[in-house]
């Protein structure tokens, strides 16, 4: 049986020394699509968190019948916390 270490470094058989090169040139490029992938996600996680109000919508309403809010700031604290960026788009 040959050594990996022997196969990468180009020795023992022909063919083992091609195979162990493409096996490493894979597993760092699946590394490698990991790390890109992850931060990635991170991003785009980390990107909807900036225009969150940190309110639930019960709180939001609470507010309001506290007098607190008026309606229209009211109108757009909930439009805010349901995600919704245009101000002139319906609810759903």
């Amino acid at each position: 049986m040959v050594s990996i270490a022997f196969v990468i470094a180009g020795q023992g058989q022909p063919g083992l020394a091609k195979i162990g090169l493409w096996f490493a040139v894979l597993v760092a490029a699946v590394l490698i699509l990991g790390v890109v992938v992850y931060i990635l996600r991170w991003m785009a996680l980390s990107k909807g968190d900036k225009h969150r109000t940190g309110f639930t919508i019960e709180q939001i309403d609470r507010l309001r019948n506290e007098g607190v809010l008026t309606e229209e700031e009211y109108r757009l604290a909930r439009r805010s916390a349901l995600g919704l960026t245009d101000p002139d788009a319906p609810e759903q």
